[in-house]
């Protein structure tokens, strides 16, 4: 009975369903990051990603939602985010394929596509 009281406690107090963090900022805020005007806040948001690698995979959903933007550089962010997550991201691959095949897209977008 006292294991479970402690698995309870752990569970309520949220310590089980954390998100990953990076600069004390958690993985979706970093996601969000990718969308900003500033280059340089993009690539600090893919950077995080780079360091976080797979354990980014909460975040794949807003990453293929910023796919669609209709920014090329946001594009391309998401798309290398993607590839850092790696086999997690797996289902953003159809929509990936889709960029690669599309020779209308933005350069940067595809090549990003590509190298994931």
């Amino acid at each position: 009975m006292r294991r479970f009281g402690l698995w309870l406690s752990l569970l309520l107090s949220g310590c089980g369903a954390r998100e990953i963090l990076y600069k004390e900022k958690p993985i979706t805020y970093w996601a969000e990051r990718l969308r900003d005007r500033d280059e340089a806040t993009r690539n600090d948001a893919v950077y995080a990603f780079h360091v976080v690698g797979s354990e980014g995979g909460a975040a794949v959903p807003r990453l293929i939602s910023i796919l669609h933007e209709p920014n090329p550089a946001v594009q391309a962010a998401a798309a290398e985010a993607l590839g850092e997550i790696g086999p997690k991201a797996k289902e953003a691959v159809p929509l990936l394929m889709e960029v690669v095949q599309n020779k209308a897209e933005d350069y940067l977008f595809r090549r990003n596509s590509i190298i994931w």
